[in-house]
């Protein structure tokens, strides 16, 4: 049994977007958490072997390191919320912001 499963499956469900970062989602049980997510939530994918998944609605894969991957889609997310005018930042760009 994965401990917090129950919450993670929880969480999943509520995301508005969801990054898996650094597997190829072969792994279960946390690979099915996926699954779980609903049509609107965004996935990534950020993994250099990650290979793309059909039967993933809206899923967009990385095919790169984590070190490099994870900045240029947290750059991307922020330009995106930005330009829609869903959050300011309170930080420098490369560190967390708040909505």
């Amino acid at each position: 049994m994965v401990p917090k499963m129950d919450e993670a499956i929880f969480q999943t469900m509520k995301a508005d977007i969801l990054l898996v970062i650094g597997t190829s989602l072969e792994v279960y049980p946390a690979a099915g958490l996926i699954d779980y997510t609903s049509q609107t939530c965004e996935k990534y994918i950020i993994d250099p072997k990650a290979r793309e998944l059909n039967h993933i609605h809206n899923l967009t894969v990385i095919q790169n390191t984590a070190g490099e991957g994870v900045p240029a889609l947290v750059n991307k997310l922020i330009k995106k919320c930005l330009a829609k005018r869903l959050c300011k930042p309170t930080y420098t760009v490369g560190s967390f912001f708040r909505y």
